[in-house]
């Protein structure tokens, strides 16, 4: 179904175990009319022209998700997020080529922290050590925490006193 200057996604009821869609490279403002098929895993939805949360909101219904690529649409609001969350197995996702990517402050973090299947982000892998970082940053980021209890609790770390990280972690807290 890619390059067909589809405008809108009709007549997948026909095919309830679709499990791999490409829609890319069509004239997509909405993604709707997916939840009919409960089995889809795999969609490519690039080079459209989804735009607001509304545009993509239906991806929430759509449970068994793995992989999704909205690469290169006009995704901006960070919101977008709260809707990622919600497609409990997701894994693999692509969103470069969005204003989004640069409208999230911490871009990778956040989207790490928030959605715990996922392995795979952009162009490259989600590491469990990344992972670990990211969760123990957004603790620390929000208050929750001393960057040396997260550490130590997210990774089993410990350090002398008087060593480099225990040094800046310290002049952060003076400056903050």
């Amino acid at each position: 179904m890619q390059q067909n200057c589809i405008w809108k996604i009709s007549g997948l009821e026909a095919v309830p175990g679709l499990d791999t869609l490409n829609i890319s490279n069509n004239q997509l403002t909405k993604l709707e009319g997916l939840a009919c098929c409960p089995a889809l895993r795999t969609l490519i939805a690039t080079h459209n022209h989804l735009v607001t949360l509304d545009s993509v909101a239906h991806l929430a219904e759509c449970k068994a998700l793995q992989t999704l690529d909205l690469q290169n649409n006009e995704l901006e609001d960070p919101g977008i997020v709260d809707i990622l969350k919600q497609i409990p197995d997701l894994r693999c996702l692509y969103l470069k080529g969005n204003p989004v990517v640069s409208n999230i402050k911490n871009y990778r973090k956040v989207l790490v922290t928030s959605i715990p299947s996922l392995t795979y982000l952009d162009d490259r892998p989600v590491f469990d050590n990344e992972r670990k970082i990211a969760q123990a940053w957004c603790v620390w980021i929000s208050g929750g925490g001393d960057c040396r209890a997260v550490l130590t609790l997210a990774w089993g770390w410990h350090w002398p006193r008087g060593s480099l990280l225990e040094l800046a972690v310290s002049a952060h807290h003076r400056c903050a």
